[in-house]
């Protein structure tokens, strides 16, 4: 691909680009993302994770897991923005958690998913200095308080992690159930 594009003129390059861009929303929003980094182009990404797991069931829509994980996949493609994508992740538990805690419990591969972008979260937190890491413990406590409304061992399995992680973190969270 990349001598076919070293081979073109800058012209030929603009107008290909130009054709993906009008070509779907999904090439927009990744375009717009790669070349201008805000919120308005974060955003798209940000509303596709919550609308996957916390769908409007007034209107009897599904939670999408896959789409989720592709708008976290897609956003991190286009921007190796990796606190852009810590965000997306943390709304993806967040939202998933407050959705089965308000509207009932789903089902293993649900909790399955859920779990292993904690999982994620997690590691990738313990790569970042202690400072930053902080308001995402702080985000993750609460995801662990609130997944209590929910079954499946899904509090459990969360708070195990989070305690053999940051152990400190998890100290204030035993703190404020007791």
């Amino acid at each position: 691909m990349k001598a076919l594009l070293k081979a073109r003129k800058a012209v030929d390059i603009v107008d290909l680009l130009r054709d993906l861009y009008e070509l779907s929303e999904e090439n927009r929003d990744f375009i717009r993302a790669k070349l201008e980094r805000n919120a308005s182009t974060f955003q798209p990404y940000l509303d596709a994770v919550e609308d996957a797991l916390y769908p409007d069931i007034y209107r009897n829509q599904p939670v999408r897991l896959g789409d989720a994980r592709r708008a976290i996949a897609a956003y991190k493609r286009a921007t190796r923005d990796a606190e852009g994508t810590l965000e997306l992740m943390l709304r993806f538990v967040e939202c998933g958690t407050d959705f089965t805690a308000e509207c009932g419990d789903i089902d293993e591969r649900f909790y399955s998913s859920l779990s292993g972008m904690f999982d994620k979260i997690v590691e990738e937190l313990g790569s970042l200095p202690l400072a930053s890491q902080r308001p995402h413990l702080e985000r993750l406590s609460l995801v662990v308080e609130r997944a209590g409304a929910v079954g499946w061992g899904y509090q459990d399995y969360i708070a195990d992690v989070l305690h053999r992680a940051f152990p400190e973190s998890a100290q204030k969270i035993q703190r404020s159930d007791a």
